[in-house]
């Protein structure tokens, strides 16, 4: 569905979100199509100067960013994230400038009061910005077009982040798909391609340097100790629209033509590396899509990679289709009876975790590299997130929140669909009851050791027949090697009999609370029920610890070691400052009536008079 034609407005904002880029941004393209004059609008809110708007003697294009973190709940970014979005910023903010445009930052308790700051200064009557799709902007997107629209201002807002959009891809009963593999079967025979790319820009108008504006270094995004310490970031990543360009090229060249064949080794680089540019929106999919494609037209690359990279694509692109239609997934399990799993409570295996101190070699490696670079590779994530579910039996939902505050690309509708899928809650997943083989695993995807001994040089000198199993090398080995286990590397914090006994008995209480529909389907995993009389030791047990943990919600049981942002995890099954599910699905209603410009009412009253949009 192609967005309608805006009729021609005066003073403008673009607000930039995770959008962070020129070329192919629809929103941009539709704001500078149609206004005299557009406002870039930053996410953070100075105080109010509306003499402002007395500096705008003719109608103005204003790309704005407004710092509202306060809004986000209990998904603010972390520092990884945060550290990247401050260097993304500062090179839009250049890039802005070298085209004679400028970028408004603001600080703000909320988005809406912060826009409405924007316009004020401004004068602007219309706001244009991109969609996101998970249920926290819904909520808010929704709510902000319509206390926008009751104030006369139109809001107009465009598909920048996906191929195409939720709604346009159903069902032949006008359901929504709940397997990937459905999904992306439909997505891939639909009969028609995704959007080409917008060129990019070669000029922006001129903001008025009298607009009031923070300096980036004023939003404090970082803490001077957060700042510090984010140091080892630098020496890999280079956030940025032109950066990641330049990583896409790298990869089309150097890696795809063997993306089929290397895609889960983790001993190399064989991933494209773009997710942190791509969530942050510096590069659009579209381009990705569209340059990927070019190299199976010119010959250079093979189907079979080609459509494995794409394939790569799909999942991000259903993570957000499954956060449209599903606005729950990212605090609950897709499917209702898995809510009843007896989780274990333990701050000790989480910390153990956390830490990289499980005593499984790829685990651990995995777990370092994600503190020290602030990314994993995708099989990695895998084997960790599997290894925190099945082996140590502890709540997805804390896996999630340790990703999201440690990740680069930390993204909610991704991250709660991969740990959706790791814990057996979608459909398509495989059971609870199935393990993942972790020595094999290892074996398979890091056979030299090359992984485990850079990330942990501890293990560097044990042969590669023992590298991934160091309990099982002999005394004499394990002392040449100068391995002395719980002292230079961790014994192992459960053994596998162990692991699958906890399975075993989870999956029987699984199955007993799917059963017992008197009771009804399922109970939170954090609120239990009173068992019936035939209940087993094991969940009787598992309803005492959970018991516990209750009484310790907040988390200021965990180690006095442990960082406040690192130990609030305890209370992560709950969903304090998270939109209702029933405000999300109001919001993914209305951009499914709307279309993807998704108008307020307001505003559709006004066009239908004769006024704005």
């Amino acid at each position: 569905m192609d967005p309608p034609t805006v009729p021609p407005v005066g003073t403008s904002l673009f607000w930039f979100r995770r959008d962070l880029r020129l070329d192919d941004n629809p929103g941009l393209a539709a704001a500078l199509s149609c206004s005299q004059t557009v406002v870039g609008c930053s996410k953070a809110a100075r105080a109010r100067r509306r003499a402002g708007s007395r500096l705008l003697a003719a109608p103005a294009r204003i790309p704005v960013f407004i710092w509202s973190p306060d809004e986000e709940g209990e998904f603010q970014p972390g520092t990884c994230s945060r550290w990247w979005l401050s260097r993304s910023l500062a090179a839009l903010s250049a890039r802005l400038a070298s085209l004679g445009s400028r970028l408004l930052v603001r600080r703000a308790k909320d988005s809406l009061s912060g826009l409405a700051d924007v316009l004020a200064d401004t004068g602007a009557t219309t706001l244009f910005f991109n969609q996101l799709y998970d249920p926290i902007s819904l909520v808010r997107d929704f709510g902000l077009k319509q206390a926008l629209g009751e104030r006369g201002v139109a809001c107009w807002s465009y598909g920048g982040d996906v191929l195409f959009e939720p709604w346009e891809v159903m069902q032949d009963d006008g359901q929504p798909f709940v397997t990937f593999e459905a999904f992306w079967d439909r997505v891939t025979n639909l009969g028609l391609e995704p959007k080409f790319p917008l060129p990019p820009l070669v000029s922006m108008p001129h903001v008025p340097t009298g607009l009031p504006s923070l300096e980036l270094s004023e939003l404090a995004l970082l803490s001077p100790e957060e700042d510090a310490t984010s140091k080892s970031l630098e020496q890999k990543w280079e956030p940025g629209a032109q950066p990641s360009h330049r990583q896409l090229e790298k990869f089309v060249q150097t890696r795809l033509s063997n993306f089929c064949h290397h895609k889960a080794q983790v001993d190399k680089d064989s991933t494209s590396e773009l997710s942190p540019y791509i969530h942050y929106g510096e590069i659009s999919v579209r381009y990705i899509y569209y340059r990927v494609k070019q190299e199976v037209l010119s010959g250079k690359c093979g189907q079979q990679s080609c459509n494995d990279f794409l394939r790569q694509m799909g999942y991000r692109e259903y993570s957000r289709y499954i956060s449209f239609h599903f606005p729950f997934t990212h605090e609950r399990a897709y499917l209702e009876h898995l809510q009843a799993c007896p989780w274990r409570y333990d701050k000790n295996d989480f910390k153990a975790w956390r830490l990289g101190l499980t005593g499984y070699p790829m685990v651990d490696a995995g777990m370092r590299q994600l503190w020290s670079e602030g990314w994993q590779h995708n099989r990695l994530r895998v084997v960790c997130a599997s290894f925190l579910v099945k082996n140590l039996l502890l709540p997805w939902q804390w896996g999630l929140k340790h990703f999201w505050r440690t990740l680069l690309d930390a993204d909610l509708e991704c991250d709660a669909l991969g740990w959706q899928y790791i814990s057996g809650c979608l459909a398509d997943a495989h059971p609870f009851g199935y393990l993942m083989e972790l020595e094999y695993e290892s074996r398979k995807f890091d056979a030299s050791g090359r992984y485990i001994r850079r990330w942990i040089p501890s293990l560097a000198r044990l042969p590669n027949k023992y590298i991934h199993c160091p309990w099982e090398a002999p005394a004499a080995i394990l002392e040449d090697a100068g391995v002395e286990l719980g002292v230079t590397y961790p014994h192992r914090v459960v053994k596998i009999e162990a692991v699958r006994q906890r399975v075993l008995n989870a999956c029987n209480v699984i199955e007993q609370n799917q059963r017992n529909m008197d009771r009804g389907p399922f109970r939170p995993a954090t609120a239990p029920v009173p068992r019936p009389e035939e209940a087993t030791t094991m969940t009787e047990q598992s309803d005492r610890a959970t018991e516990d943990s209750l009484e310790d919600d907040d988390g200021s049981d965990m180690d006095e070691s442990t960082s406040s942002e690192e130990s609030g995890v305890e209370s992560f099954l709950g969903s304090r400052n998270v939109p209702s599910e029933t405000a999300a699905r109001t919001a993914a209603s209305h951009y499914t009536a709307a279309g993807h410009w998704g108008t307020s009412s307001a505003s559709q009253k006004r066009r239908q008079s004769g006024g704005g949009a």
